[in-house]
């Protein structure tokens, strides 16, 4: 007896999934119901379509009324034109609402994605840290091909791959840039042997360089140690960039304070959010309180904002 109630069970939950065909046929069947039931009908055999057949000798009979022909299983009652018509305009007008959530969930997906990429880049820098005594980067802005950079060291040293650097919401890249991160061989990223080029210093995330590649950012001063910071989960090690604010290009090096005078400024990429990873190792999505969208002016950025105004979240102290 238990088992006759189990089949049935899987009998029924079986019955429930339906494909988007049997839908459409269902929806169909049941406009049709709705339309038979606003229309008047004179009789059952009442058809909508005309059609001539040939006689005898092959001349053509006066043309005569058929019965419904429009069916998409033999095993169903067939339905009109307009009732198929019917179904396809509501699901037009379905897909018309659904869309915008459909563009939002991918956008979603994007910025979910450039997190995750974000924070494999910042345990790239902490390992490192792990082979150098727990020292940042210096200021490193060399475009010449035989000089180290974040990029070119990360890369040559096998921490990271270069498709990394490449947030997947950022349709408006240079297109050489997107080239040089996904294409081009890691062996082309070695500094040492020179084979490093200009489009190394575009990534989408920027080192904050000011109070990390140099000690109380004294310009000159050596890189500080990961020690030192007493908020490290204030403190920025990364963030999105862009090159004084340009759209096409990112940057290796985010400034602390606002200015498109050269080097990345923080940047949203995912609507009002800027993906951020920090020295305590975790990355998170900061809502910004900007007003307006990229490219910025100097009244209104990310910048006069919290928490991208406050002495933590650059110096960590």
């Amino acid at each position: 007896m238990q088992t006759c109630k189990q089949n049935r069970s899987v009998r029924i939950s079986r019955s429930a999934n339906f494909t988007l065909i049997e839908l459409l046929v269902v929806t169909a069947q049941y406009c049709r119901h709705l339309i038979s039931k606003a229309c008047t009908v004179p009789s059952q055999n009442t058809p909508l379509f005309f059609e001539s057949e040939r006689g005898v000798g092959g001349k053509r009979k006066p043309s005569f009324l058929v019965k419904r022909k429009f069916s998409l299983s033999p095993k169903l009652s067939p339905f009109t034109l307009i009732e198929l018509l019917v179904v396809i305009a509501i699901i037009a007008i379905l897909a018309a609402m659904l869309m915008p959530a459909l563009n939002k969930a991918r956008e979603r997906a994007r910025a979910a994605s450039c997190l995750n990429q974000l924070k494999q880049v910042n345990q790239a820098i902490f390992s490192y840290l792990d082979n150098n005594e727990d020292t940042f980067f210096p200021y490193w802005d060399n475009k010449d091909a035989g000089k180290p950079n974040m990029v070119r060291v990360l890369v040559s040293g096998s921490y990271i791959l270069p498709k990394m650097f490449m947030c997947p919401g950022n349709p408006r890249r240079d297109p050489a840039i997107t080239n040089r991160f996904t294409t081009v061989d890691v062996r082309y990223f070695n500094y040492r042997t020179g084979n490093g080029t200009q489009m190394d210093l575009y990534p989408d995330y920027g080192y904050n360089f000011t109070y990390l590649g140099r000690t109380n950012g004294v310009i000159g001063s050596p890189p500080r140690k990961i020690t030192s910071i007493r908020k490290p989960s204030q403190m920025i090690v990364l963030g999105e960039s862009a090159l004084s604010g340009l759209l096409t290009h990112g940057s290796h090096l985010l400034r602390a304070s606002y200015s498109t005078s050269s080097l990345g400024i923080l940047i949203m990429r995912h609507e009002k959010n800027i993906n951020i990873a920090y020295a305590d190792g975790h990355a998170a999505s900061v809502i910004s309180q900007a007003q307006s969208l990229p490219p910025y002016s100097s009244a209104e950025n990310p910048y006069r904002y919290a928490p991208f105004n406050q002495t933590s979240t650059w110096q960590g102290i």
